[in-house]
């Protein structure tokens, strides 16, 4: 059954996916099969993030193959940006991350779409018109990484978009890209895996004086109980709508809205049924002041277990079968650290 028809008004089916955590050994995981995993790693040092190297590590290439369906969590700075992979290795993003002046440098989509040989993307979804969600699509522009499609809520005469988006609309098109606005809610046909638009739908917005925030597309990528839930920079109000949809989808892992402001992250979505894992994206020592210690505080104390970009590194998030696993990058350098090891012993 098609995922989007499962948050139409039916009864829940009650069967629920088997979901297991590869989680790091501090990590709140007794009882998983993560701890046994974990233990049979050395002790870690830290790695840096999994997009500044040139290259991705076997770890992480072992656990986004084999019929998985991938997705990494980027550090892009103080903005969101995740690529999906497919099972058949088609690529997709949700969200870009920020333009690159305000890293400093060139974003980490070009880079880790290269090390994978990738050099196009099928469909990429733009929550909405802030340039720490579309900035990045500047970086795969000028590597000449080609976007098939952009699916957006936020039209080119978008009034709250910030400035250089109706340029970058532009300049895609001028080179064949298509780009969808306003797509209704439901499938994104087209995306390289089953993918669909919870918010905004058909009268969400009317009567509500939604700012640019509250415009973010949120969607579920994946099949039920083996899917990734979006939510943009949304707030509690619209989160209450979101949580309701996607309560039947059974999405073990968040994405936490707004990068965790005051006005995000309410127990609506924190309670979505099915959830296990909050992914937080945010710049370490950002102006801010993201994320608040309100958010923090909710999410916490909602049982799930956090993983901050900003204090964990980039983050790889796995489905085969059912099964969820997830990696970030001190694992893969605990894998390396043991690989290496092993090595060493059988040569010896």
């Amino acid at each position: 059954m098609p995922l989007w028809s499962l948050w139409k008004p039916k009864p829940p089916r009650t069967a629920d996916a088997a979901v297991g955590y590869w989680a790091k050994p501090d990590a709140p995981s007794a009882g998983r099969r993560s701890r046994a995993r974990a233990a049979a790693c050395v002790a870690a040092a830290s790695l840096t993030l999994l997009v500044s190297a040139p290259a991705i590590g076997d770890a992480w290439r072992d656990r986004a193959v084999d019929g998985r369906l991938s997705v990494f969590f980027l550090d892009s700075g103080m903005g969101d940006a995740a690529v999906v992979r497919s099972p058949g290795g088609g690529w997709g993003i949700v969200d870009a991350g920020p333009a690159h002046p305000f890293l400093g440098s060139r974003g980490p989509l070009p880079e880790f779409l290269r090390s994978w040989g990738a050099d196009s993307i099928d469909v990429a979804v733009i929550s909405h018109a802030h340039s720490d969600h579309w900035g990045g699509l500047l970086d795969l522009e000028a590597a000449s990484i080609r976007v098939g499609e952009v699916v957006t809520a936020s039209g080119s005469d978008d009034p709250d978009a910030d400035a250089g988006w109706p340029d970058l609309l532009a300049a895609l098109a001028s080179g064949g890209t298509r780009i969808t606005h306003g797509p209704p809610c439901g499938p994104i046909r087209g995306f390289p895996v089953e993918a669909a638009i919870l918010h905004p739908c058909d009268g969400d917005l009317e009567g509500h004086p939604a700012g640019e925030n509250d415009r973010s597309i949120a969607m579920a990528v994946g099949a039920r109980g083996a899917c990734v839930l979006f939510t943009g920079d949304i707030g509690t109000p619209v989160e209450e709508t979101v949580a309701a949809r996607a309560a039947p989808l059974r999405c073990p892992v968040l994405k936490v809205p707004h990068h965790g402001s005051a006005g995000s992250s309410g127990e609506a979505i924190l309670a979505t049924s099915g959830l296990e894992l909050a992914v937080l994206s945010a710049r370490s020592g950002n102006s801010f002041g993201l994320p608040h210690a309100s958010a923090l505080s909710r999410i916490l104390s909602s049982g799930l277990r956090l993983h901050r970009i900003d204090l964990d590194g980039g983050l790889l998030v796995s489905f085969l079968h059912g099964d969820l696993e997830v990696m970030d990058a001190q694992m893969e350098a605990m894998e390396a650290r043991a690989k290496g090891g092993q090595g060493q012993h059988e040569s010896n």
